[in-house]
C-alpha cells in the first residue's frame, strides 16, 4: 500500500506530460488555395505546431513581388481556438514587416486533410489541405 502511494502521484506527473507531448489535431502543413483581392487564384502555407505556427502567402503572379512586401515572407500565427470542428487563428503579419495587414481565419474541419472557411476580414473563401 505504502509503494503504491509512492507511485501515483508519478504516474500522475507522468500521464500529464505524456499528453502534453501529443501533437494537436491540426498540426503540421498546411496548403492554402484562395482568391486574391483582385480576383485570382492564390495560394499560401500555414504550419501549425501547438498554439502557434506560421503563415506564407505564396506569390504565383511574378509582379506582386515587387509591389506586396508582404508576400514570400513567413508571417507569426496564433492559434485563437481550436475543436476538432473548428479552428480560428490570426495571421499576425505587422509583428513581422512593417506595413502588413493582420487577418483572421475561421475554419472548419471537413475530414482529417481537409478545411474549408474564410478570412474574416472580406470574407474571402479559404481552403486548407495536406497530404
Amino acid at each position: 500500500m505504502k509503494r503504491l502511494r509512492l507511485l501515483l502521484p508519478g504516474f500522475f506527473v507522468w500521464t500529464a506530460f505524456a499528453s502534453a507531448q501529443q501533437p494537436g489535431l491540426y498540426d503540421g502543413k498546411w496548403s492554402a488555395t484562395f482568391k486574391s483581392q483582385s480576383g485570382l487564384s492564390d495560394h499560401g502555407e500555414l504550419v501549425l505546431s501547438g498554439q502557434g505556427g506560421t503563415w506564407k502567402f505564396i506569390s504565383i503572379h511574378g509582379h506582386q513581388m515587387s509591389r506586396y512586401p508582404c508576400v514570400d515572407r513567413e508571417l507569426p500565427v496564433t492559434v485563437r481556438s481550436s475543436s476538432p470542428e473548428e479552428l480560428t487563428f490570426a495571421i499576425e503579419a505587422s509583428k513581422a514587416v512593417a506595413g502588413c495587414t493582420d487577418r483572421s481565419v475561421a475554419v472548419k474541419r471537413v475530414d482529417d486533410k481537409t478545411l474549408e472557411g474564410h478570412f474574416l476580414e472580406g470574407g474571402t473563401a479559404l481552403h486548407l489541405s495536406r497530404p
